[in-house]
């Protein structure tokens, strides 16, 4: 700590963490080998909890620990974000200060901030100091939209350096190869580069996926694609495209459903980021139907599989991502909640996932105690492109409302921001980490 002697006071703290760390450690482990539940209905023991007075020793001033409390209503952000906070909290974030701050705010007063690199155009911001300030602080994917072509490779690489992973799912309603004729297929390229992972629902085929990436890159880029999925009527291609650099594709397939308890069965990828977080994302397209009825019994069939989960020896971290056609208060999600999951996105401050519309269909739901605890940090939402990107006529007009859906799709993409530098759940590699391993069908 600076010119802080060392005292018998730090020796203590040191070693309460280090020996309370090992004793959590081997409580999950104990519970997961046992199949007594899930970190989801644990709580600590007492012994296991980080001592006070060493949390801002180890973290940082400001850090936070403790996860943001999952359930309803507004959680609160770890992060935070350039473009909103207020001269108070800029100045506190590592890295900025007073001085920096006021800078900021000019800055902001002259346009939207784009991206984390956009800040090497304030007084001695280089490599070191923007590393600092982009593990505290983030700019709004949306916002990237905005900037130069390039940025958000910048952005990105920037993010490999901080231990940072932006991760969602965008249903591209029936993008196909003849979207490569056009500009919508730019337009979608021009979306998913603000990734580092992104779920894509309702592709038409392969092809158009081949171009995607001849458009963000093909040495920077890659991608994982299901077998079709639905019916005789229609089939669509499910796909994650993913930067190279940010992650590896350990394994991939499409989820066992031989009861047909899904018309598009989840397709699942495991991935592993650069600084050592792997997890499981699941896809999935859930049916319209004639009615509701027909929705809500899909996303009860999810619920009864994420409750086979907590009794599994596999990978912890599992992100169940796409398009519900529900309401995350639907009573529906009430088996996924009550085996602890909650979702990222809510209905708060008139929060939507559809364009031209109220509904707020897509979403990215976790455990709250294991990844929405741990390895999240606090920060979610949607890219509201239609309000961004021309279409024509005034933006937020129907006029380009409807040319939105038309040439682009009627869902926005959804987004989240994760610590790819921490992993602190227990697994075997040997056991293959996917829905099929969680405990019977």
């Amino acid at each position: 700590h600076g010119n802080e002697a060392v005292t018998s006071e730090h020796v203590s703290c040191v070693a309460q963490v280090i020996f309370r760390a090992s004793t959590w450690a081997m409580f999950r482990a104990a519970k997961r080998v046992l199949g007594c539940g899930s970190d989801g209905d644990a709580v600590a023991p007492e012994e296991a909890r980080w001592p006070c007075c060493c949390k801002r020793r180890l973290l940082g001033a400001g850090a936070d620990l403790e996860a943001p409390a999952p359930g309803r209503g507004r959680r609160q952000p770890r992060l935070v974000d350039l473009n909103s906070a207020p001269l108070e909290q800029l100045q506190a974030v590592p890295g900025i200060g007073k001085s920096r701050a006021e800078k900021l705010v000019e800055l902001r007063g002259k346009g939207t901030l784009a991206s984390l690199h956009a800040l090497t155009a304030l007084p001695g911001v280089r490599a070191g100091a923007l590393e600092k300030i982009a593990k505290h602080a983030y700019v709004h994917p949306e916002k990237g939209l905005h900037g130069l072509d390039g940025a958000e490779d910048k952005d990105a690489d920037l993010r490999l350096r901080c231990g940072r992973l932006l991760f969602g799912s965008w249903n591209v309603r029936n993008l196909g190869r003849k979207s490569l004729e056009t500009n919508r297929a730019r337009d979608v390229a021009a979306i998913v580069a603000e990734y580092d992972v992104i779920a894509l629902l309702e592709l038409r085929d392969v092809e158009v996926v081949d171009g995607l990436l001849q458009l963000l890159g093909k040495d920077r880029w890659a991608a994982a694609l299901s077998a079709q999925v639905g019916t005789d009527h229609h089939k669509e291609v499910y796909g994650y495209l993913y930067r190279t650099a940010a992650v590896k594709l350990l394994n991939s397939q499409i989820l066992d459903d031989a009861d047909d308890r899904w018309v598009r069965e989840p397709f699942l990828a495991h991935f592993k980021a650069a600084g050592g977080f792997d997890f499981v994302v699941a896809a999935v397209h859930i049916v319209w139907g004639k009615t509701i009825v027909e929705r809500r019994k899909e996303v009860e069939a999810l619920g009864k599989k994420l409750e086979k989960v907590k009794h599994w020896t596999g990978e912890g971290d599992i992100m169940l991502v796409g398009d519900f056609n529900l309401e995350p208060d639907d009573a529906a999600w009430s088996t996924a909640r009550g085996a602890g999951w909650v979702p990222l996105l809510e209905d708060v401050d008139g929060l939507t996932s559809m364009v031209g519309d109220t509904h707020l269909y897509d979403n990215i739901w976790l455990h709250g105690k294991n990844t929405a605890g741990s390895e999240w940090l606090g920060v979610a939402g949607v890219i509201k492109f239609d309000q961004v990107l021309h279409f024509g006529g005034k933006k937020g007009s129907k006029e380009a409302t409807k040319n939105a859906i038309k040439e682009l799709s009627d869902h926005r993409p959804t987004w989240a921001l994760f610590a790819s530098d921490r992993d602190d759940d227990w697994s075997w590699s040997s056991v293959m980490p996917l829905f099929g391993k969680a405990g019977g069908s």
